[in-house]
């Protein structure tokens, strides 16, 4: 039998973190962050659309602006 190393299981203290490596862990988490707010952003003008063409048909109204060139 041969005995544990006392680095497998020795308390040590954790490495030092590069602050690149520290500076990309925080632009990842940030654009995790930012394309869940997309996500929400996306489904909420899905939303408005839906709403107007709903509210368009059912009143017989438009509601959109039309896209005419001035002169």
């Amino acid at each position: 039998m041969s005995k544990p190393t006392s680095t497998s299981k020795a308390k040590s203290r954790p490495a030092p973190v590069d602050p690149q490596v520290q500076e990309v862990n925080v632009l990842r988490a940030e654009v995790a962050r930012l394309q869940v707010q997309l996500t929400y952003e996306q489904l909420r003008a899905d939303a408005y659309d839906e709403m107007i063409r709903v509210a368009e048909s059912g009143f017989k109204i438009s509601i959109r602006k039309k896209a005419v060139a001035k002169r």
